[in-house]
């Protein structure tokens, strides 16, 4: 994937609510950080937020994209069984693993999924 202005290799971001909450103490209730959009000083945290990872891209010669999900027209929720049982297979490597879930695009129906493969 090229961007038009040619970038080839990219960065993205670390985490926004784990970073709000957790390293600027911003409540966010139920991890939505939709409502930083709500005040200025919300809107304020967010830009600062992504001005560290411009300024990454910057440095470095990269894009920062959030591209491919832009463009969707839907976000595919991917499928939660074939999701488990890769988790399955980690698990089976990774006997000592003790903290599963999902990220970005999952929700309870993965999760469950992924503790019955995991944990019967």
């Amino acid at each position: 994937m090229a961007l038009p202005g040619g970038e080839t290799r990219f960065i993205g971001d670390g985490g926004l609510e784990t970073t709000m909450i957790f390293e600027r103490g911003i409540e966010l209730p139920e991890f939505a950080s939709f409502q930083l959009l709500d005040d200025e000083s919300g809107r304020a945290a967010l830009r600062s937020y992504y001005a560290g990872y411009l300024d990454l891209a910057a440095a470095h010669g990269v894009g920062f994209t959030h591209a491919e999900l832009d463009s969707a027209p839907d976000l595919d929720s991917g499928d939660p069984d074939e999701l488990a049982g890769e988790y399955r297979e980690l698990v089976a490597a990774v006997p000592s693993l003790s903290v599963l879930g999902g990220c970005c695009g999952t929700d309870t129906r993965h999760v469950a999924a992924i503790c019955g493969a995991c944990w019967g």
